[in-house]
């Protein structure tokens, strides 16, 4: 018999979905500081916590299932994303936006899961997820001016940067869960969340902007 479904993982996933939906429907006040607070909150966790699941259920695949699965829908949308924008969006009338907006998702998974494999076959896992975030420490200092800049944000290399470590540690957790729920206990894992959470909306409280100019929203 196959491994049943566990619906706690969908039914997380709706809340998820219909938050995003909540911190997107933000943007049309401009991001104002009042509201910033509750753009931390969503943004804080909802796509890292999608790309760790994201990553807890890596299974490597063919290259083809990849493009099914991930770069076709990436480009179909992308293109009718692209379309109704320049019709109704006036920034969308200077440039291509080869990836359309919320798009980008799709094509950090299909970058994700063709690069980990290959990935893992020379490089340790927990070595690797120490790397990915050491990338990112090295991205945050990376000087991107004038076209560069441009190039980065279009082909959302940030995102790819950015989020790679929760893709690598939802692998680790699926693969060390046992050793993991021996050590962390629930109720401590919930209380070091939680703690995180509240510091990292006291540091956007205090420091203006913070949860807009971050380099990987």
């Amino acid at each position: 018999m196959g491994q049943s479904r566990v619906y706690k993982w969908d039914n997380l996933k709706v809340f998820m979905i219909i938050g995003i939906v909540l911190e997107h429907s933000l943007i049309i006040y401009n991001y104002p500081r009042n509201l910033e607070l509750i753009w931390a909150g969503f943004i804080s966790c909802l796509m890292p916590l999608f790309t760790l699941i994201s990553g807890y259920w890596h299974k490597p695949k063919a290259v083809q299932m990849q493009v099914k699965s991930y770069l076709k829908p990436m480009l179909l949308f992308s293109g009718v994303n692209f379309a109704i924008g320049y019709i109704f969006y006036p920034a969308y009338h200077s440039g291509f936006h080869f990836v359309g907006y919320a798009m980008w998702y799709f094509g950090a998974l299909f970058v994700f899961s063709i690069v980990s494999p290959y990935l893992l076959r020379f490089v340790r896992l927990r070595l690797l997820l120490l790397l990915s975030m050491f990338l990112v420490f090295l991205f945050c200092l990376f000087p991107a001016v004038g076209r560069w800049e441009s190039l980065l944000k279009e082909l959302q290399i940030n995102r790819l940067v950015g989020f790679y470590p929760f893709y690598i540690l939802g692998i680790c957790i699926r693969r060390y869960e046992k050793e993991i729920r021996a050590f962390v206990k629930p109720v401590s894992a919930k209380y070091l969340l939680l703690i995180t959470f509240v510091v990292y909306l006291f540091l956007c409280y205090r420091v203006e902007g913070l949860a807009y100019n971050l380099l990987f929203i």
